[in-house]
């Protein structure tokens, strides 16, 4: 069974796209989003450094960081029997970091 739930994120710098999480197996999710183009004043985004995905088991609360310089990340080993909650974030070279995007759940 695969499962699709969409992220928007929104940055200082401006924030990646939707996020939908995909499940591979019955263990794994994978996330994937469109990168952002301006910064939050509307000016070329030209200094995205990375992303952060926040993984936790309860809703808001984040456990468990992921970075990532890709715009998909696989998250693997996954308990099948509990959901888990997902945001990312955006930083830039300067270390300025996007607001947190809607958050995404996976699992049962």
């Amino acid at each position: 069974m695969k499962k699709l739930i969409l992220i928007a994120l929104f940055l200082l710098v401006a924030c990646p796209g939707p996020v939908p999480v995909e499940e591979i197996r019955d263990t794994d999710a994978f996330l994937t989003w469109q990168a952002p183009t301006l910064n939050e004043d509307g000016s070329p985004l030209t200094d995205l450094s990375h992303y952060v995905i926040l993984q936790g088991d309860k809703a808001g609360e984040y456990t468990v960081e992921h970075t990532t310089t890709e715009t998909q990340y696989l998250i693997e080993g996954l308990d099948p029997d509990k959901v888990y909650y997902f945001t990312v974030k955006a930083v830039d070279v300067t270390g300025n970091v996007s607001e947190a995007s809607n958050e995404a759940a996976w699992g049962n």
